[in-house]
């Protein structure tokens, strides 16, 4: 297999499907594949791109509603808002304005609590904090803690304060690594 001109070795192959990595020193052309001595040579020319993976340092607020903007910090993302693809958790969403390192966009109405992650043609970043997705009905600024606990785990103090009575504090939710939103009462 062949990166115009390159060769390189194929990872894995199936009747239909090559897996290789692009060998240092491909330039942009075509790709070919030579089998018994017979050689089939791609018309698309391949792109080989310049430059780094993304990065994700950072993403604000830490708890959002569905709709409400977020925005993610790093690197290396495509200038060009639809060559970049964040995922919340399993949900994909839809980035509405883009930078080198700077991204934003809603949070999407099948987006779930957990970590974010941003792709581009250059590879992939995935975000060391996750995001809390507020539940329907509760709004994002009301939530003042947010954390994961396991069954028979280790202990888990949370801290509520208030500024004035009515002091107020309801457990509504909790979310279970199986990702079931669950009433508490």
């Amino acid at each position: 297999m062949k990166f115009n001109g390159t060769t390189t070795t194929v990872l894995t192959a199936s009747t239909t499907v090559l897996t290789a990595n692009v060998p240092v020193g491909a330039t942009t052309g075509t790709i070919s594949v030579t089998v018994a001595g017979t050689t089939a040579t791609s018309a698309a020319i391949f792109t080989v791109g310049t430059g780094s993976a993304p990065t994700l340092a950072s993403f604000s607020p830490a708890v959002a509603g569905y709709g409400a903007t977020v925005t993610l910090t790093g690197t290396n993302y495509d200038t060009t808002p639809a060559n970049n693809r964040v995922a919340f958790a399993a949900a994909i969403g839809v980035v509405n304005t883009a930078t080198a390192t700077t991204l934003t966009l809603p949070v999407s109405a099948s987006a779930q609590t957990g970590k974010l992650s941003v792709s581009t043609a250059l590879g992939q970043a995935t975000s060391a904090q996750e995001l809390f997705v507020a539940p329907s009905g509760v709004i994002a600024a009301d939530i003042q803690y947010t954390g994961r606990i396991t069954v028979n785990g280790p202990t888990v103090a949370a801290s509520i304060t208030t500024t004035s009575p009515p002091i107020r504090a309801d457990l509504n939710y909790f979310i279970v690594d199986a990702r079931f939103l669950l009433p508490s009462g």
